[in-house]
């Protein structure tokens, strides 16, 4: 309890000052709420970050994307000046052609095995376990 309060009329506040303070603490209290609000979720945010992303694995990551650029530096500084073997267009297409035509045999085969499958899955007897089976004919490779 304050103990060396004035009794003096002189040193009291008017209701208009006392309901300024009123509103001002009001404010601050709010303020505070706010601030304490945001440093938690900074906190945590903080927290997280740490356990994600520890100095060493940043030191190694920093290792690795230098090694990596040093490795692009080296093929651009070839291609600049002419060293790199060049590919000839008719080895491009003739590449191209063998891609198409393993593409096509591919999507055929896939769809032979699902042909396939839904005979198999017809004659299953009952009770038998579908992936099991789609394992053991190596249908899931």
């Amino acid at each position: 309890m304050c103990t060396n309060i004035s009794k003096d009329s002189s040193d009291a506040f008017s209701p208009t000052q006392l309901t300024a303070l009123e509103t001002r603490i009001t404010t601050l209290r709010a303020s505070t709420t706010t601030a304490l609000s945001t440093a938690k979720s900074l906190r945590a945010t903080l927290s997280s970050i740490n356990s994600t992303l520890s100095t060493t694995n940043l030191l190694s990551s920093i290792s690795a994307l230098e090694t990596e650029k040093a490795e692009l530096e080296t093929r651009l500084l070839e291609l600049k000046r002419g060293t790199a073997t060049k590919v000839e267009k008719s080895e491009v297409e003739r590449a191209e052609g063998e891609w198409r035509k393993w593409r096509g045999v591919c999507g055929r085969r896939r769809e032979i095995v699902r042909e396939m499958w839904g005979v198999i899955e017809e004659v299953l007897p009952e009770g038998t376990e579908k992936g099991e089976v789609r394992e053991r004919l190596g249908l899931d490779d």
